[in-house]
């Protein structure tokens, strides 16, 4: 039987006592396969300590390990595993996931355990990104809109080389 919500309750959400004394907050990175990864390299500098990566796949889980960041097995897709996470500390969530199904159920819990966190999100295919803004990402990134100015910007590094010589 599925635990009552406590926020329906009028109860301070999960953690709201560990958030009053001081907790850090977090910044979890859902999906550490290769996007994943260069999310945390980008951060690792200044964000190693509060990086926590969650992810199915054991290999991405003791990569994360390898390079000092806290993993933990499990699919974000069960509200239970962002739970034990404590994903109710996070600051940001970033989700590499490309399963747009998977990443609104995701979306759906973080936005319920962590109100206040900026979720950001994959999108494989431009036509999906509304549906994740509708699900409560705070920002959604569109992989073909970036293709697409990747490959302009290759374009004309190509157009000028040919105007120079």
């Amino acid at each position: 039987m599925p635990r009552p919500d406590a926020r329906q309750h009028g109860a301070p959400a999960p953690g709201a006592t560990e958030e009053a004394a001081g907790a850090p907050r977090r910044i979890f990175i859902i999906g550490f396969g290769p996007a994943g990864q260069r999310v945390a390299q980008a951060l690792l500098a200044r964000h190693r300590a509060k990086i926590v990566v969650i992810d199915l796949n054991t290999r991405n889980i003791e990569t994360a390990s390898g390079i000092g960041l806290a993993a933990q097995l499990g699919d974000a897709s069960h509200r239970d595993v962002l739970e034990h996470a404590h994903v109710h500390r996070a600051e940001v969530i970033v989700i590499t996931v490309p399963d747009p199904a998977a990443s609104r159920t995701m979306i759906h819990h973080c936005r319920f355990l962590a109100p206040d966190a900026a979720i950001v999100v994959r999108a494989r295919y431009h036509i999906l990104q509304w549906e994740l803004h509708l699900a409560g990402a705070t920002k959604v990134v569109d992989e073909e809109d970036h293709v697409g100015l990747r490959l302009a910007a290759e374009a004309r590094k190509h157009l000028r080389a040919d105007r120079d010589r």
